[in-house]
């Protein structure tokens, strides 16, 4: 029995030695969260991808998350025509997953590629399935990701009335995400016909001259 030993603690010494790598990944990956790193997180997509070749969880939710990037990087690069295909190999993964964060996703996603693309209804209708997703398990999409999700879509197809309140920022929240909060809140006020509600929103701002950008945009 003492002689299998060494043979089978080789490979838990490798799986160990691959995890810790992968975490080191993804760690860079949160640390080049800008447009200069775009390159980059290509390049460690690709690694991630040669790693993590086994059908564990473990191991697909890593491949899961690197295709995830590669997604990322064409959207902001504007290459729609990359993101079709890589879709199909994320949904590949979130179907063996089958864990509501891969399905929210992905569906998150697909959504993004729909409105891209002027498909509204379908970015709405996908967008609403990645939070019900998300829902089932007491979570929401991102905190309001889902809400300002659903007011761009509403710019092209028309405003839904809960939107306002879902929008509203308190009287007293200052620094530049309370602005851009408002400007948001704003619109959709007036798209809704609320004229009134949208100038106090406007009337709120700090002059433009005054704000500051966040400090992961310098």
């Amino acid at each position: 029995g003492g002689c299998l030993q060494p043979t089978s603690a080789g490979p838990r010494r490798h799986r160990r030695q691959r995890d810790t790598l992968l975490d080191a990944l993804h760690a860079r990956r949160l640390a080049i969260l800008s447009p200069d790193g775009l390159d980059e997180t290509l390049g460690l997509a690709d690694r991630v991808l040669d790693l993590a070749t086994d059908r564990t969880p473990v191991g697909m939710r890593h491949a899961f998350w690197a295709h995830v990037w590669r997604i990322q990087v064409w959207f902001v690069r504007g290459r729609l025509d990359l993101i079709a295909g890589e879709l199909h190999d994320l949904a590949t993964v979130a179907g063996e997953l089958r864990e509501p964060l891969a399905t929210a996703q992905l569906l998150r996603l697909r959504a993004m590629l729909a409105s891209a693309r002027g498909g509204f209804a379908d970015a709405a209708q996908l967008s609403e399935r990645a939070n019900a997703s998300m829902l089932r398990i007491g979570q929401a999409v991102s905190g309001n990701q889902h809400t300002v999700f659903r007011a761009s879509v509403g710019r092209f197809v028309g405003y839904l009335d809960d939107l306002a309140d879902a929008l509203a920022v308190p009287s007293d929240a200052t620094g530049p995400f309370a602005s851009m909060g408002r400007v948001r809140s704003a619109l959709v006020q007036a798209g809704l016909g609320h004229t009134s509600d949208a100038a106090v929103e406007y009337q709120r701002l700090d002059p433009v001259a005054v704000w500051r950008t966040p400090a992961y945009l310098w």
